[in-house]
């Protein structure tokens, strides 16, 4: 089975399989990512089945995977407060802020993300130190 994740675009898909298997430290995974996470996965595969679009992952083995990632620390489980977030959140009050709310509450070092709307917003906050140009950016395949 391939360790592409089926709910990104091919070429995002590609780019987040080499950081994953590339990656020198954990990732934060919060519950919110958590649950975003597993639902854009059933959701694809929902979505496929019912466009009658070829199913190319099987929904369980996709979660086992997130699972294994957990297990082998490239994922790293970290609770928030959600209601020092939450302020926090009604304070940004923008588009695409709940990661970056959770980041800069976990004091996170990196903040990655294929969305450029959502990068310029980390960095107009100047709280995260690294916010790499995953788009533009060219990523060496993985050896």
């Amino acid at each position: 089975m391939s360790h592409q994740p089926p709910c990104v675009g091919r070429e995002h898909g590609v780019r987040a399989t080499r950081l994953r298997f590339g990656q020198r430290r954990p990732l934060f995974f919060t519950p919110w990512q958590r649950l975003e996470l597993r639902n854009a996965v059933r959701l694809a595969a929902h979505r496929l089945t019912h466009s009658k679009g070829t199913l190319r992952f099987q929904v369980a083995n996709v979660l086992k995977q997130i699972d294994g990632d957990l297990a082998a620390g490239r994922l790293k489980y970290r609770d928030l407060d959600w209601n020092k977030t939450m302020r926090f959140a009604q304070d940004l009050s923008a588009a695409h802020a709940q990661d970056l709310r959770a980041a800069i509450h976990l004091r996170a070092d990196t903040f990655w993300t294929f969305d450029q709307e959502q990068r310029q917003l980390v960095l107009a906050t100047g709280q995260i130190r690294r916010v790499p140009d995953l788009v533009t950016q060219r990523i060496p395949p993985h050896a």
